[in-house]
């Protein structure tokens, strides 16, 4: 067997190996905060891993890359729609207008209206291309979950009395087992040739240094919200 062969066999034999890659799709009984998980079942994972979110209908996607000593060299948490369903209902509430290209009205056409936004779609990011990805994302979390669709789901806002059927997609991969010895060395490259660029950052790096500041810094909020937030943990 040539040098050539003997590692494509060996690429497959990774590829194949089942602890280097765990696939879970399951629908969510509930939305956001820890009600998202099983609390009664615990799961040990150890090793470094690239994790992958995708939950419908919001088409959100996450992505940690890992770096050395455990530590994650970045994150990139994002949803596929242009702007974010939060975004969208505060106009609602403040009855104002959201700028074209946002939302989607329930015939599929562009409103600057905001309850006609809540009540049809979030506009995809990107176009044709966005809209591929919220395809996938539907995919996964929708029919390998066995969820609801996204026009199927329950609201996640009014008390109806039964499951939002919203459904999850996780996929863990180990870059040991795929990549040994060059993943962090390529990471760390890929990471430099971004930041040495004048202006530009890596995905979360402003949102990482917000939460350094802050912790530092502290954090001002209204003393009605300060009670509010007091009354949850009563």
């Amino acid at each position: 067997m040539s040098t050539r062969g003997k590692s494509m066999v060996s690429t497959m034999t990774r590829w194949a190996a089942v602890a280097g890659m765990a696939v879970a799709a399951l629908p969510a009984w509930a939305h956001h905060s820890g009600a998202m998980f099983d609390r009664a079942k615990v799961q040990k994972l150890e090793g470094t891993i690239v994790k992958y979110d995708y939950v419908n209908p919001h088409s959100w996607s996450t992505m940690s890359v890992p770096g050395p000593g455990g530590k994650i060299a970045f994150l990139i948490d994002q949803s596929s729609s242009a702007v974010t369903w939060t975004a969208v209902k505060r106009a609602s509430e403040e009855n104002r207008a959201i700028p074209l290209g946002w939302a989607l009205d329930v015939n599929g056409k562009p409103t600057t209206d905001p309850h006609e936004g809540l009540e049809g779609s979030m506009a995809p990011a990107g176009g044709t291309r966005g809209f591929g990805q919220g395809l996938i994302v539907e995919v996964m979390c929708a029919a390998l979950a066995a969820s609801f669709r996204g026009p199927q789901m329950n609201s996640f806002t009014d008390n109806q009395g039964k499951s939002i059927g919203c459904g999850q997609f996780f996929i863990a991969i180990s870059p040991k087992l795929f990549a040994p010895g060059s993943f962090d060395r390529q990471i760390k490259a890929l990471t430099k040739s971004i930041t040495a660029q004048e202006g530009a950052r890596m995905p979360n790096a402003r949102r990482v240094e917000n939460q350094k500041r802050l912790k530092r810094e502290g954090l001002t909020i209204e003393a009605a919200l300060y009670e509010k937030l007091k009354g949850y943990c009563a």
